[in-house]
């Protein structure tokens, strides 16, 4: 069973991403913001890291350059709210294997995080 780690700061929709991902028959760990989830990390190994980017405390660019550093294996896709017009640009310049807009279309989610975890 492949482990998603969600970091998402907004609780209806981390709740939401949760129920989606574990109907489907993924198992899901949640952060509410980047220092949470490098606690998450800590004690977890997942599959994928699905991360907000506007966060408080410690924000998803700081969250994905630590995620980078200790686990350089670990596929990254951003979930944000900004309108990004060249998304491709934009997860070039991050690093990450993807990158959505809010509102999240669950069924994009999938296709991310099934890709990213397919390697």
């Amino acid at each position: 069973m492949s482990l998603v780690l969600v970091v998402e700061d907004d609780d209806g929709a981390r709740r939401a991403m949760e129920d989606f991902l574990t109907d489907e028959g993924y198992d899901v760990v949640l952060a509410t913001d980047g220092r949470h989830a490098i606690e998450q990390l800590a004690q977890h190994r997942p599959s994928v890291l699905l991360t907000d980017l506007e966060m408080a405390r410690l924000d998803g660019e700081q969250l994905i350059a630590h995620a980078k550093a200790h686990h350089p294996e670990l596929p990254i896709v951003v979930l944000t709210s900004c309108l990004v017009v060249d998304a491709q640009r934009e997860t070039e310049r991050l690093g990450v294997f993807g990158y959505l807009n809010k509102p999240i279309e669950l069924e994009a989610l999938l296709a991310q995080v099934t890709m990213a975890i397919a390697g």
